[in-house]
C-alpha cells in the first residue's frame, strides 16, 4: 500500500513538471499562463500599442466596431486575433474572458479558425451576479483547429467584459 501511494504520488509529481500539461489542471483561470494575447475590452488601448485583437459588436442591426458597454442577450463581441502584434503570437489553448455581470446569467464562449469554420464552444452559467470572474473555454487550439478569433454571445442576463485573451503554457 505504501508503495503505491509513493509511485502515485511521484507520478503526480513528475506530471506536475511538465507545465504545458498539468498547469491548466491547477490553473483553471490560466492566470499565470507563460503566453497571453490579451486586449482590455472596456478600456482605450495605450497610445501606439496594437491591440492583440480587433474588436467589432454585433446586433440586430448587423456588425461594427465595438463601441464599448455591457453585453446583453441580442448584442455580440466579435473579437478577431491578431497574431502579427508584438507580443500576441503563440499556440493558446484557452479562450478567457474577464468581466462583472449584475445577476444571474448566460453566455456562449465560441472560437473560430482563420477559414472561418467554427471550433469549439461552451455555454457558460451563473446563478447570480459577481463582481470580478474570468470565464474560460479550454481546448480552443489542435490539430485541426488554430484559433483565430472569438465570439462572446449573451444567452440570459448581462455581462460587463474588461479583458479578452487567448492563453497558453
Amino acid at each position: 500500500m505504501l508503495i503505491e501511494r509513493t509511485g502515485i504520488a511521484g507520478m503526480l509529481a513528475l506530471a506536475a513538471t511538465g507545465c504545458s500539461l498539468a498547469a491548466p489542471l491547477y490553473d483553471r483561470q490560466m492566470a499565470d499562463a507563460h503566453h497571453q494575447a490579451c486586449t482590455a475590452v472596456n478600456a482605450p488601448a495605450a497610445d501606439g500599442t496594437v491591440p492583440c485583437f480587433t474588436l467589432f459588436e454585433e446586433d440586430a442591426q448587423g456588425r461594427r466596431v465595438w463601441s464599448g458597454g455591457a453585453l446583453t442577450p441580442g448584442r455580440t463581441l466579435i473579437a478577431v486575433h491578431n497574431p502579427a502584434a508584438p507580443g500576441c503570437a503563440a499556440r493558446h489553448t484557452h479562450l478567457t474572458i474577464a468581466g462583472s455581470a449584475p445577476a444571474a446569467g448566460r453566455m456562449e464562449l465560441a472560437v473560430w479558425d482563420g477559414m472561418a469554420r467554427p471550433g469549439h464552444s461552451r455555454v457558460a452559467t451563473w446563478s447570480a451576479g459577481f463582481g470580478n470572474r474570468t470565464l474560460a473555454l479550454a481546448s480552443i487550439d489542435h490539430v485541426n483547429l488554430m484559433p483565430a478569433g472569438a465570439r462572446v454571445r449573451m444567452l440570459e442576463g448581462g455581462f460587463d467584459p474588461a479583458s479578452l485573451c487567448f492563453k497558453g503554457y
